[in-house]
């Protein structure tokens, strides 16, 4: 199935800008509006409503979200629509200016479906509870994150987060929350309330088709939906050609048409042999 992308974008056909370079490097992420076609965004709903219907779920590992969140890891091997986030022009090279090499692959994935919260007109107090929500991050900054080669503005991030959502995102909406800047620190914690005094807490508003990029260095959750409205969303991690793997991989991926999507897909390699 293929979707024409034709929306407007913030993201350009050669990546990112200069400026949201040094936003990713000075708050550890940047938000891309109007990138994913309408389209595209209804098709990525029906595709996460197909598997909600076909597949099991049961809670995601994320003990915070008292059950209201469906997770189906490695979605595209139940809908190859998810393939075509891949092929939106830009989106692999903005993707490759962060981590800093041409040659990235594909890590894993997650389609997740977010109800409105069951508490949230009973106990909105304990929903908006901050240091409950689960927050956390995959590598500290030492692990990942680096100076750029020759700008020493900017950083790169050897596992760069692609969080694409397929419904208008805002605080109510449950918009993923980040501690800004917080992808500068390096101690062990994950404790909200260690740092929610040294880093600003940030939840974007953005419309469908937005997708926001962070380092895995930062800290960040998943946030409770207080409309009525279900969320919609596919985070993506995309690393070094070195890194690795945690999910499945399509079969046969030497078989794409499409070289993006080959090279993204291919396997791991040994770290010496790919510098």
């Amino acid at each position: 199935m293929s979707i024409a992308v034709g929306a407007p974008s913030t993201l350009g056909q050669d990546g990112l800008s200069r400026d949201q370079l040094l936003h990713f490097a000075k708050h550890g992420w940047v938000l891309l509006e109007d990138v994913i076609d309408p389209d595209l965004c209804r098709a990525c709903c029906d595709a996460g409503r197909r598997m909600e219907a076909n597949l099991t779920s049961g809670r995601t590992k994320d003990d915070s979200d008292r059950g209201n969140t469906l997770g189906y890891r490695e979605p595209h091997m139940h809908d190859p629509v998810l393939f075509e986030l891949y092929k939106i022009p830009g989106l692999l090279a903005a993707a490759r200016q962060i981590v800093g090499y041409d040659d990235i692959r594909y890590i894993e994935s997650l389609m997740t479906i977010v109800s409105p919260d069951r508490e949230r007109h009973t106990n909105l107090e304990m929903v908006n509870d901050r240091s409950t929500w689960g927050w956390h991050r995959a590598y500290r900054p030492k692990d990942i994150v680096t100076r750029h080669d020759t700008d020493p503005q900017l950083i790169n991030s050897a596992m760069v987060s692609l969080a694409m959502y397929f419904v208008p995102v805002s605080p109510e909406h449950g918009m993923t929350a980040l501690l800004d800047k917080s992808h500068e620190f390096d101690e062990i914690s994950e404790s909200y309330n260690d740092f929610a005094d040294r880093y600003e807490f940030v939840q974007p508003t953005a419309g469908a088709g937005s997708i926001m990029m962070f380092t895995e260095a930062l800290l960040h959750t998943p946030a409770p939906v207080l409309s009525d409205q279900r969320r919609f969303a596919y985070f993506t991690f995309l690393a070094v050609p070195w890194f690795y793997r945690c999910g499945e991989v399509p079969f046969a991926h030497s078989a794409f048409a499409d070289e993006g999507l080959r090279g993204i897909f291919a396997p791991s390699v040994e770290y010496n042999t790919a510098l």
